[in-house]
């Protein structure tokens, strides 16, 4: 679907995804030290869960990296300097992207029955 209009400061089309799924595979791959991780981002907020773990198994460039959540308020916050994941705050919002989450997950068949090892680590960290 195109979002060319919305570059363009013109009105999303009514039936306008809130929220887009994306998911970064390549643990700390190709000297980008980028720790595998997938999240959900709507106009205001961004959560990110970092698994850090490989889907091959051993590990092809680096050892796993630290499980860690980040939670950004992107209206208060636009250069997403400041976790806010561990604020009361936010523990609604939180919620309803971490259900998100799992909707998109499901739809785009980007779960990891495939991959025990990373499915363990989400269903460690995944809290409520």
């Amino acid at each position: 679907k195109s979002f060319a209009k919305a570059l363009e400061g013109k009105s999303e089309p009514r039936n306008w995804r809130k929220a887009t799924y994306y998911r970064y595979w390549m643990h700390m791959a190709h000297r980008h030290n980028n720790p595998a991780h997938f999240g959900v981002r709507t106009k205001k907020h961004k959560l990110i869960f970092y698994y850090g773990a490989d889907y091959k198994q051993p590990n092809r460039y680096y050892e796993n990296t630290p499980v860690a959540w980040e939670f950004y308020d992107l209206e208060k916050d636009p250069k997403e300097m400041h976790n806010r994941y561990e604020d009361p705050a936010y523990a609604k919002v939180i919620a309803k992207l971490k259900k998100e989450l799992i909707r998109q997950r499901e739809e785009f068949d980007e779960t990891d029955n495939d991959y025990p090892h990373i499915q363990a680590i989400i269903n460690a960290n995944w809290g409520d």
